[in-house]
């Protein structure tokens, strides 16, 4: 099995929720009408808002690049204000960034191997470095 798919996968899926979270509203028009409970701001260079309506909708102004970075960061800030309309999707969204993280480390771990197993016959020595910094790391 190839941790490096399936983080990959992991990522999809946390992004393709993170689009898709309930409440994102990603055009003006549907702010026609609503109430604003409050306005969150959210920490980057661009200086967005997330606008919380009381029905738990909400708008990420200006219109952000749509990039997951950014809708995930304005998530987080906007967390307080959000959680109780979207509670469950929190949960989801963790569980998928749990996820993703733990295929984060063992893709890495898997690149590492592999690299150790790609060269132990290439490199003299390195079999001889590894036990080495095994026993270290053991000592201390």
């Amino acid at each position: 099995m190839s941790y490096l798919k399936t983080k990959w996968q992991a990522n999809i899926d946390k992004v393709a929720f993170v689009k898709a979270f309930p409440g994102r509203q990603t055009e003006w028009q549907a702010a026609v009408g609503k109430t604003v409970e409050t306005v969150v701001p959210v920490p980057t260079a661009e200086e967005p808002v997330v606008i919380v309506f009381t029905d738990g909708d909400f708008l990420i102004a200006p219109k952000l690049k749509d990039t997951p970075k950014e809708i995930l960061l304005a998530l987080k800030e906007a967390k307080p204000a959000l959680e109780r309309f979207h509670a469950e999707a929190y949960q989801r969204l963790e569980e998928l960034s749990a996820r993703d993280r733990e295929m984060t480390r063992k893709a890495r771990m898997e690149r590492i191997v592999d690299a150790v197993r790609n060269n132990i016959d290439k490199m003299p020595g390195l079999k001889e470095a590894l036990v080495e910094l095994l026993d270290e790391r053991n000592e201390a």
